[in-house]
């Protein structure tokens, strides 16, 4: 068998594949004609190991909804990374907001956190700090030489309204 057994789906033991030849005839000494070579796994079918019971290797390792259920994880799972890539605070160091976009940014320190948009910024200093020379928050507007901002967050999307 070229593929490997998955492992058991309730006990979680790994299971062996074993291989007989299917017996077609004999001959004239009686010596016993070989056909096909086929492979089947043994496990017990319930708790008290009295029942074996003998399947192919391909109907063991057959499991559609295990194999929909892992689907459905892995792609929940770059839904969830997706998701938290998109709502993360970003390092000024790594990119900056795009200027006219409302932001949460965060303060050195991160005890002070603000939501405006970005009328106007300039470089990244040397300690990670962003120059926003022009910042918004409601009616305020702030004209800063250097603001100590060191991360910012896109404002999650509102919710639909019916």
């Amino acid at each position: 068998m070229d593929e490997e057994l998955k492992p058991c789906p309730f006990c979680g033991q790994d299971h062996k594949s074993y291989s007989y030849w299917n017996i077609v005839g004999y001959d004239e000494r009686g010596n016993p004609i070989k056909g096909e070579k086929k492979e089947y796994v043994d496990f017990y079918a319930d708790s008290d190991e009295k029942s074996t019971v003998y399947i192919s290797p391909e109907t063991w390792n057959t499991r559609p909804i295990e194999d929909e259920l892992r689907a459905e994880i892995a792609s929940l799972k770059a839904e969830l990374a997706a998701e938290r890539e998109k709502n993360r605070w970003i390092p000024v160091g790594d990119r900056l907001p795009e200027v006219g976009v409302k932001v949460n940014v965060l303060y050195r320190g991160g005890k002070r956190v603000e939501t405006g948009m970005i009328k106007w910024l300039t470089d990244i200093y040397d300690d990670g700090t962003v120059k926003f020379v022009v910042f918004e928050t409601g009616n305020t507007i702030h004209f800063t030489s250097r603001q100590s901002i060191t991360h910012w967050m896109p404002l999650p999307v509102p919710p639909e309204v019916e």
